[in-house]
């Protein structure tokens, strides 16, 4: 099973090692979801952050996100 993990922050910008930082310690805490190779995948601008610790379970060996359709990319 998946981990996932967000924050959002409200008022002041947060700068992204903060975020980073923050984010990296929760998911640390749900790193026995997903799969070692796909530990810590993030997102991160200066609202918000998100991140997963995702299981492959279809195309193990190429199914790296995010996934870019019709150039528009999903994370």
């Amino acid at each position: 099973m998946c981990g996932i993990a967000a924050i959002i922050t409200k008022g002041a910008r947060s700068t992204d090692a903060t975020l980073a930082s923050a984010l990296q310690s929760m998911l640390l805490r749900i790193s026995h979801r997903g799969d070692v190779e796909n530990f810590g995948e993030t997102r991160i601008t200066d609202r918000w952050a998100g991140g997963t610790n995702r299981l492959a379970s279809t195309d193990r060996d190429h199914g790296a996100q995010p996934v870019v359709r019709q150039g528009l990319t999903l994370f």
